[in-house]
């Protein structure tokens, strides 16, 4: 009887459990699809647009277009087995090659990604600042250096996934995931770090910007002419089109 009383409000749970670890499942399977068509189209026309020669001189813009490029490239690398595996295609879980390369390149891209928006943030804060040696400091060579050793120190600081990433995981949030206990301690303790910590500076960066912009403001308004046109000459890069636009992008 003491038997009995136990098993028959398991089964119930039981229930509940299927169902929603079912419905969890049916989420991520469809989920991921519109996520890969729509970010594919946004990061597409991204690097569409902001390839054209008008933007080839911008640090900001080309800041903007490898963080596109590489949104496309974390999409189209770590989507499609997460869609592969809602229908159990998903080679990452079997293949180790596979697995490696995929764990490997997406925590890799994501947070470069994240890393050339900040870039581009701070490209932003220099390009709206009354100083002068400020705005010179926003150039191509500047942003292209930037890129280039942001992408290297990604290169190396991910490099344990590597040699940590295995397929065939069991109690693990995904078939390809840490061997061990250590491995998806020090790549989820990275990862977070390296993706979440940029949004600190992206604050600030953003807040100083908003405040360059007003000050700005504030001193091309002056009230009579001659003002005017002397405060628009001392600061030519008020008057690029291209440059406010770029600034509203990222506020």
């Amino acid at each position: 009887m003491p038997f009995s009383n136990t098993t028959i409000p398991s089964i119930p749970n039981a229930a509940l459990i299927a169902t929603l670890n079912n419905a969890t499942f049916q989420i991520i399977r469809y989920c991921s699809i519109f996520i890969f068509l729509f970010g594919t189209i946004g990061n597409t026309l991204n690097i569409l647009v902001l390839s054209q020669s008008s933007f080839r001189s911008s640090p900001c813009a080309q800041l903007f277009l490898f963080a596109s490029a590489m949104n496309l490239f974390v999409i189209i690398s770590g989507l499609i087995s997460r869609i592969l595996a809602g229908w159990g295609a998903d080679l990452t879980a079997t293949n180790r090659f596979f697995c490696k390369l995929r764990g490997f390149a997406v925590n890799t891209a994501r947070p470069v990604a994240i890393w050339y928006v900040l870039f581009a943030m701070i490209d932003r804060w220099l390009l709206s600042s009354t100083k002068t040696e400020r705005r010179q400091m926003s150039s191509i060579k500047n942003a292209r250096r930037a890129m280039v050793i942001s992408l290297i120190f990604a290169t190396l600081y991910f490099s344990h996934v590597i040699y940590c990433h295995e397929p065939y995981q069991i109690n693990a949030p995904q078939k390809c995931y840490g061997a061990t206990v250590v491995c998806r301690y020090v790549a989820d303790l990275s990862f977070t770090c390296m993706s979440i910590l940029p949004l600190i500076p992206m604050l600030v960066f953003g807040l100083m910007t908003i405040n360059n912009v007003h000050q700005s403001h504030n001193r091309t308004a002056p009230t009579d002419i001659s003002n005017r046109a002397t405060m628009i000459s001392t600061h030519p890069s008020r008057l690029r089109k291209r440059d406010r636009s770029l600034i509203a992008m990222l506020l």
